[in-house]
């Protein structure tokens, strides 16, 4: 299109390679160089831009995935409040967010890690309630392990216990009392590498307080 008249004024437009598919229905595409590059107004109400090798913008290509952008960024779903007594956790659903423990059941309360890659993903695990009869574990999957410390703070008295893990620690277990879950413990994890878990625990709990660690039998 060289220029449309207005009056006595002709503005200049460059509308290049670029075309409107579908006659204004739910499924028009508004294509760029009819190489597979499109914006849709879908039939959901959504715009959507796809795009062949990626998106920049000012000239920087974006990297993060739409799943890591949302993961990241989505301030709603930083808490997952969860009743399970068996969740296996994933990248997808609780990396980068509060996995915040709302029961008090008779079950352990076991929570599995997804197998480490290093990706550097974190999960933290937050108990809500004082556990009166059930306990937490969170568990590595495979023959993965953990690396890390735990600080068990007693409820009766102002010393608190750090504890390491040993070589082939993959599990930290709150026993109600002397391992915490007396309310309010945290559960740090990191995919620090292949094979590994660094982790990192404040736990409250009562008696002659002791290690969380243990290694699967």
């Amino acid at each position: 299109m060289s220029g449309v008249n207005i009056g006595t004024k002709t503005t200049r437009t460059n509308i290049r390679d670029a075309c409107v598919y579908g006659g204004f229905q739910t499924d028009d595409k508004l294509y760029f160089r009819d190489t597979g590059i499109y914006i849709q107004s879908d039939a959901d109400g959504y715009i959507n831009i796809v795009a062949d090798t990626g998106i920049k913008l000012n000239g920087e290509l974006l990297s993060a995935t739409v799943a890591e952008i949302n993961r990241s960024n989505d301030t709603s779903a930083r808490v997952v409040t969860t009743t399970s007594s068996a969740l296996a956790l994933t990248v997808a659903l609780h990396a980068e967010r509060i996995v915040l423990v709302n029961s008090n059941t008779t079950f352990a309360n076991t929570f599995t890690l997804p197998a480490s890659a290093g990706t550097g993903e974190k999960f933290t695990i937050i108990n809500n309630l004082i556990q009166t009869i059930g306990t937490i574990v969170v568990a590595a999957a495979g023959t993965d392990v953990m690396n890390g410390s735990a600080i068990v703070v007693g409820t009766t008295e102002e010393a608190a216990i750090a504890f390491v893990t040993s070589a082939t620690s993959d599990k930290i277990t709150t026993d109600l009392t002397t391992t915490g879950g007396l309310g309010g413990d945290t559960i740090e994890c990191w995919d620090s590498s292949a094979g590994v878990w660094t982790v990192m625990a404040r736990l409250t709990g009562a008696g002659a307080l002791a290690t969380p660690f243990s290694a699967s039998a």
